[in-house]
Formats: structure tokens, C-alpha cells, sequence
């Protein structure tokens, strides 16, 4: 008898097992553990009756040699069909955690029309059959070059009409150079902004100056405010810095108008080695408390059927998702879609892992110019390799952590920072002990609503 593996853990007064294949939770009690632990110890051809009617609940047999799922299976080449396009590689702030080099990346400059241009006909190539596309504005401060970019949109729309292609545009910004014209533009074109501030004002004065050093509060605050009225679907991600408390950034931004909102912990730069040497290490204890905080409320909204507020966590928390993936059953081979989906675009030309690595010539990919795309270690998923995510019983839901916070902390691209480990897996645990708890009508209402998505295809890639 072949058993699936699993996850015992205690949350308060409860005693929860995750099912890792099946991506199931159950409530157990200490009767079900000594029995369970039992099994573990002894041969499981003498295995009794009591045991086996727990196992089956717990869907814990595995009655056949599992076969690969499409997406374990595959290690063909997905096509690009999403790139980061640095239109410049300049910045007018100098943030304290810029893994950017102040947004040079290492070179700085400003992209060419004719590079610009080169990178929205390539795109096209390289997204095969796949209708919709999309383009982010990067940098740097894309802003910086509105000019640029105003006229690759245009050519998008121009190519668009010409291959059948439906363009979706999206941009980063710090916010600082909004003014009417570019707002306007942004709601004409559909160009839905990423807003990076760090919330409350002597926060993001201090993590985030102007390169002559001063605060950039009061010059973007109300720039926002203005843009959240024209595009109220605008989100903000902030960055935590050492004992940072997140709930605080999070009530800060909740405040300016942000209904999306996304909390990072600061990763090492892979460009100044002097300043990493003085870089602290992720203290990961706020966005615990945040995450522990955010279970309570997420729970008690979900027994009142209070849809406002569990759209409010939806949109600002990290516990959601992963819920969904718990009532979903969905298994994540991928971390993102970097070096698959998605690439990043140089002003150069030259194509890396994501936006994080651009100027990083260990993770370059290739060029625009030269229709070269070394991509295929990407291809595989790194749960079948890395003994440390493939023996993780939260490896479905993080699927090995983020390249560049990986490589800036380990070394490698593929070994995770164990630090991360310990907040994705903490925070699985407490998506999973909701679970446990969610009767059949509860999630029905979740997807009823909205909050949870409805179970994707199987055959999807992300």
C-alpha cells in the first residue's frame, strides 16, 4: 500500500493535516495522529482496518502509480506572450532597496524608437497562436520617457490591427511625474499603473528620496489621489525593509485610496555587493503577524457572508489566493511565468528572466535583434530537481520562490531562500486551517461571489 505525503500542524486549539499530492486540509485529533504516527512506524502490510477507513478519508492512498499531469509532464517551450519593456533604464529616485542600480541596471540610457518598435514586432513573433498580448512600461521611471511611450503604444495598435494580436498595456511608476496629460492618457489607452510607495510619509521619504536626497511624499501623494479618481483600479506595491510594520504601510495606503494593494518583503541587489554586505537580513516577523491578523478577519468574514470585506482581503492580502488553491485543488508547477510567459526587454534589446534581472548578464536570454531565446532550463519545473521544494509540503503554492530573491540570497536561481520558506509556509498553514473549516456552502458562496475564482482548466499552464 502506497500512501500520498502529509503535513501535521497545530494552530491554537486545532490539530490540521495537509494531503500534499491532493491539495486537501482536514481537521484531525490526536487519536487520528497516534494512529497515523503508527502507520508511519510500522510495516503498512499490517496495517488495520481503523487505519485504512482514516486513510481514505484523509484521501491519503494512492491506489495507482501516479502519472505526470500535463504540466509536470511538458518541458516545451511556452510561447512569450507578456514583456517587460524598459523604455529607459534612468530614475529620478534613489530608493534605499533598489535592486535596480538606482534604475540604471548596471548601463542606464533610454530606449531607441527603432528598439522600441523591434520589441513589439518580436513579441508578436514569439506569442505564436495566442491572441491577446500585453506590454508593460518599465525602468527606471518609464515617465521619464513618455514621449516613447505614447508612440509604442500607437505602433501596438497599428500591428494590432494588422496581425489580429488584442494588446493589453500596463505600467510601473513611482508616481512622481504624473501630471493630466499622462493621466489622460492612461485612461484613454487603457493602461492600468502599478504604483510603488511605501505608504506613510516619513516611510516612503526615507526608502524612497529623490536622488538630491529629498522626500518624495508630498510630491506623489497627491498626484495618486488624483489618478485614483480617474483610475480607481490602480494598485500600489510598497516595499518592507527590516522591522517595517507592514499593517501599518497597509492602513497608510488603504488611506490614500488604494483598494489593491501588495506588500513585499526587500530583496538583496544583484548589482552592489559593497552595499549587500550592510543589506539586512528579511525580517519576516511583521508579515507573520500580518498574515495571522488577516486569517482571523478572513474567517469571520467568510462565516457572515461579509462580501465587502472579504473583497477588501482579496485584494490586499495573501491569504486568499491561497485558499483558493486549497479549494480549488490546484497545484503550481511555476512560480511566475518568468522566462516562460513573460521576458523583460532592455533599451538595449537584450531579453532576461524578468525585470529584476535586466543588466544581469547571467540571466540575458537572448537579444531582439538576433531571434536567439536560450530559455529551456525554465521550462522545467524545479520541484523536479530541488530536494528542498520537492519534499515541501507548501511546494504547490510557492513552486520554488521568486529567481531573483533566490539568486540574490542562495546563489542559484532554483534554491530557495529559506528565510522566504519559513513566511510561505506559515502562511499555506494558515490558509489550510481555513479550509478545514469551509463547509461545502461556504465555498460555494466564495465562488458565487467572486472571492474565489472558479478551478481552472487542468490543460492551463499557469
Amino acid at each position: 500500500m502506497k500512501f500520498y505525503p502529509y503535513h501535521i500542524f497545530r494552530h491554537n486549539n486545532t490539530i490540521c493535516l495537509i494531503n500534499t499530492e491532493k491539495m486537501t486540509a482536514f481537521d484531525i485529533n490526536e487519536n487520528d495522529v497516534a494512529l497515523l504516527d503508527f502507520v508511519s512506524k510500522n510495516s503498512r502490510s499490517t496495517v488495520t482496518p481503523e487505519a485504512i477507513s482514516l486513510l481514505g478519508k484523509l484521501d491519503l492512498i494512492d491506489k495507482k502509480l501516479r502519472k505526470p499531469s500535463q504540466k509536470e509532464a511538458s518541458s516545451k517551450a511556452v510561447p512569450v506572450t507578456n514583456i517587460a519593456l524598459f523604455i529607459t533604464q534612468e530614475c529620478n529616485l534613489k530608493c534605499i532597496y533598489c535592486y535596480g542600480d538606482g534604475g540604471s541596471y548596471g548601463s542606464g540610457g533610454d530606449m531607441t524608437r527603432e528598439t522600441a518598435y523591434r520589441a513589439v514586432d518580436w513579441l508578436i513573433e514569439q506569442s505564436e497562436d495566442v491572441k491577446k498580448i500585453g506590454i508593460t512600461f518599465f525602468g527606471g521611471e518609464p515617465l521619464l520617457n513618455f514621449t516613447l511611450l505614447k508612440r509604442v503604444v500607437q505602433y501596438a495598435l497599428k500591428r494590432s490591427k494588422e496581425t489580429g494580436k488584442e494588446f493589453e498595456f500596463g505600467l510601473s511608476t513611482n508616481a512622481s511625474l504624473l501630471d493630466d496629460e499622462k493621466i489622460s492618457f492612461l485612461k484613454e489607452y487603457k493602461i492600468i499603473p502599478l504604483v510603488s510607495f511605501d505608504g506613510p510619509k516619513e516611510l516612503q521619504n526615507t526608502n524612497r528620496p529623490f536622488k538630491d536626497g529629498k522626500g518624495s511624499y508630498d510630491a506623489s501623494v497627491q498626484k495618486i489621489k488624483k489618478l485614483l479618481e480617474v483610475l480607481p483600479e490602480s494598485s500600489c506595491r510598497a516595499t518592507i525593509v527590516g522591522s517595517t510594520d507592514p499593517l501599518a504601510v497597509d492602513n497608510a495606503l488603504r488611506e490614500i485610496g488604494f483598494a489593491t494593494r501588495y506588500l513585499s518583503v526587500a530583496s538583496r541587489s544583484l548589482f552592489d555587493d559593497e552595499n549587500n554586505n550592510h543589506f539586512p537580513e528579511r525580517d519576516i516577523t511583521g508579515m507573520l503577524k500580518r498574515a495571522k491578523a488577516e486569517a482571523l478577519e478572513l474567517l469571520v468574514a467568510i462565516r457572515e457572508h461579509n462580501t465587502e470585506k472579504l473583497n477588501s482581503l482579496k485584494n490586499s492580502g495573501v491569504l486568499v489566493s491561497r485558499l483558493q488553491r486549497f479549494i480549488n485543488r490546484e497545484r503550481r508547477f511555476f512560480p511566475c511565468g518568468a522566462g516562460r510567459a513573460s521576458v523583460a526587454v532592455s533599451c538595449s534589446g537584450d531579453i532576461y528572466l524578468c525585470h529584476r534581472f535586466v543588466g544581469f548578464n547571467g540571466q540575458m536570454l537572448g537579444n531582439i535583434f538576433s531571434g536567439d531565446l536560450d530559455r529551456e532550463i525554465y521550462q522545467i519545473s524545479a520541484l523536479k530537481f530541488q530536494d528542498e521544494c520537492s519534499n515541501c509540503f507548501a511546494k504547490y503554492l510557492c513552486a520554488g520562490g521568486c529567481y531573483h530573491d533566490n539568486l540574490g540570497k542562495t546563489g542559484s536561481v532554483f534554491k530557495p531562500d529559506e528565510n522566504m520558506c519559513d513566511l510561505i509556509r506559515h502562511t499555506t498553514e494558515l490558509a489550510a486551517t481555513i479550509c478545514s473549516r469551509l463547509s461545502e456552502g461556504d465555498k460555494a458562496y466564495l465562488i458565487e461571489k467572486k472571492i474565489i475564482a472558479e478551478k481552472k482548466c487542468p490543460f492551463d499552464l499557469f
